[in-house]
């Protein structure tokens, strides 16, 4: 599912600034899904995941808003600081 992101102006206009899209855990070592439908599944209910990484083995990395990518792109996390390539398996958790 999408999320989307606006700016609301002083002026009560709202600008949409950008949106993201989960798509479920991503090896970024591999470069792989772990749906095991391939990303053509990635988006359905049916499909069923891989645990670990069919070829390198690693489990994923749990995430939070706070020490995420996309927390850092929105600007929940300006402390945190990680090479901007993502690595090895990660998902994001936002709880609230």
């Amino acid at each position: 599912m999408g999320c989307n992101f606006y700016i609301e102006k002083e002026n009560n206009e709202t600008i949409h600034i950008g949106k993201r899209s989960a798509a479920g855990h991503y090896c970024w070592d591999c470069n792989i899904t772990l749906c095991k439908e391939g990303e053509q599944g990635i988006h359905s209910s049916d499909s069923k995941w891989h645990e670990r990484c069919p070829f390198c083995n690693k489990l994923p990395k749990n995430e939070t808003i706070e020490n995420s990518a996309a927390g850092l792109e929105l600007g929940f996390n300006s402390d945190f600081i990680e090479p901007l390539i993502p690595k090895g398996m990660r998902f994001l958790r936002i709880t609230n």
